[in-house]
């Protein structure tokens, strides 16, 4: 009786540690995550295009964001259900509805989006 008693304490304190306390934080980075990191791409050579605009928008939160060094990043700190456009002189405009940007434990998951222009 006593090493059945010994066994079921035993895999208790195991299946403890592994989980976390529900009252215990997360540590999260001092830092404060983007909805989106976007690249944006020639279409038919693959050369970085720098200078695009990209907009952002879920609900009545409209972003625009510069594109440099063939990237975007942002909205910060923003989770939700997105529409994304990315325009640029001289290419076709690109556009995404229904982008689902979900919450983590530590802000938004943040979405990688990789975009290629058509002139």
């Amino acid at each position: 009786m006593m090493r059945g008693v010994s066994l079921v304490l035993a895999a208790l304190v195991l299946a403890q540690a592994g989980c976390e306390s529900p009252t215990q934080e997360m540590a999260c980075p001092g830092m404060i995550l983007p909805a989106f990191r976007i690249s944006v791409s020639e279409a038919s050579t693959l050369d970085p295009i720098n200078g695009a605009l990209v907009w952002t928008r879920t609900g009545a939160r409209t972003d625009t964001l510069g594109v440099a060094d063939n990237q975007a990043v942002g909205p910060l700190g923003v989770s939700g259900t997105f529409d994304v456009s990315v325009t640029k002189a001289g290419y076709s405009d690109w556009f995404r509805e229904n982008v689902l940007v979900e919450q983590g434990p530590c802000g938004p998951n943040t979405v990688s989006l990789d975009v290629f222009l058509e002139q």
